[in-house]
């Protein structure tokens, strides 16, 4: 009988229903104040009667009028207790109704605020009929349809980021391949063979490391290898102007770092920093652990930013959708640690005008099984 009365319930539209819940709290009441009426009516013809004729016949008979108040008081319980029974029959009634309205739109007002928040695995499961139970399924298709084109975008970015990032490298290695065989043939011409020697050996060793095998996350080791190989071949060209130095602990070596970050750092430092500013520039690279994380310090005592300029390099490297030609390749190191490792890694850039800048970059440090300790 239950089952049934719920399927019956599931079949009416929400209009009905709630209509349905007025009409099961106000006909009762109508019934019963007819039926109290009708009594009273009865009952007082009677007393009339019953009155008069034991007054004529036995003016005496105080117990028989004694017998009809007893009657009355019986008859007005009655009434006292079946107006206590409807009530609360009315009242369970009417609860049973509108639950049966509102606990389904409660589940959905409940799960459009999860989807609000933003999760799109969250789906309504409503079978109460009717107009409700076609809004949840209408919402969980929204939902699909949503968390598909999430990732659909997740997919694109992902994509354009790998992109941006090949362009990089394209516009960066023929230009350095090309100074550096410039200065492998004028050493040559000079007769210094030895510097030669070096430097093929170290343009063999960055693009190698460069290279990679394809690979998109390198070691520590690997990077620091690249970078001062890097940094080998730019101190025969600018000898006059750079000293360099990197002190980077052990325990660090064996660390996920994505490749090619640190040599567009060094990069920026020695074009940037050294070369706009007169006498001998130093660049210097060191890292620390600190708990769960590790920092990599790219330093120089170039030239330095001004406030304004500082700031602008800032707003650009944290906004993706920014364009600035001069710091493309630090948006670019910033863009890939955050894609590879998360929003709260990265790199920082302090500067002061005439004094020099640090470039700190923050990446997560790992146990030998691979797992974070932040």
């Amino acid at each position: 009988m239950k089952k049934w009365v719920r399927e019956w319930l599931k079949s009416m539209p929400l209009e009905t229903r709630i209509r349905l819940s007025y009409a099961v709290l106000l006909l009762p009441f109508a019934a019963f104040m007819l039926f109290c009426l009708a009594n009273l009516w009865r009952m007082n013809m009677r007393y009339d009667e019953l009155l008069l004729t034991v007054l004529k016949w036995h003016p005496e008979a105080e117990s028989t009028r004694n017998g009809i108040r007893l009657y009355y008081s019986q008859m007005l319980s009655f009434v006292v207790a079946g107006f206590a029974i409807l009530t609360v029959a009315t009242i369970v009634v009417s609860y049973l109704l509108s639950r049966s309205i509102t606990k389904p739109i409660g589940r959905l007002s409940r799960a459009a605020e999860r989807v609000a928040r933003g999760e799109l695995s969250v789906r309504v499961n409503v079978d109460s009929g009717g107009e409700v139970e076609t809004l949840a399924r209408s919402m969980n298709t929204m939902i699909v349809r949503t968390n598909r084109l999430v990732k659909q975008v997740t997919r694109e970015q992902t994509r354009l980021r790998k992109a941006e990032l090949e362009l990089l490298q394209s516009q960066i290695n023929p230009h350095f391949l090309y100074n550096t065989l410039d200065t492998i043939i004028w050493l040559a011409e000079a007769g210094d063979q030895p510097s030669v020697v070096s430097m093929v050996g170290s343009l063999s060793d960055f693009f190698r490391v460069s290279l990679s095998q394809g690979r998109d996350i390198v070691t520590v080791r690997e990077e620091l290898k690249h970078v001062y190989s890097y940094l080998q071949i730019q101190q025969v060209r600018y000898q006059d102007i750079l000293e360099y130095s990197i002190n980077v602990p052990e325990e660090l070596f064996e660390q996920s770092i994505p490749k090619i970050t640190l040599q567009p750092l060094v990069e920026n430092a020695l074009y940037h920093g050294i070369k706009n500013k007169r006498g001998m520039g130093r660049i210097t690279l060191w890292g620390e652990r600190q708990g769960g994380v590790f920092r990599l310090y790219v330093s120089d005592n170039g030239i330095g930013m001004k406030n304004d300029r500082l700031k602008q390099v800032s707003d650009t490297i944290n906004n993706p959708s920014a364009s600035d030609d001069e710091i493309f390749g630090l948006n670019n190191v910033n863009e890939r640690i955050r894609m590879k490792f998360g929003g709260r890694y990265g790199i920082h850039v302090d500067s002061s005008y005439l004094v020099g800048t640090l470039v700190t970059v923050l990446l997560p440090y790992k146990t030998e099984h691979g797992e974070e300790l932040g």
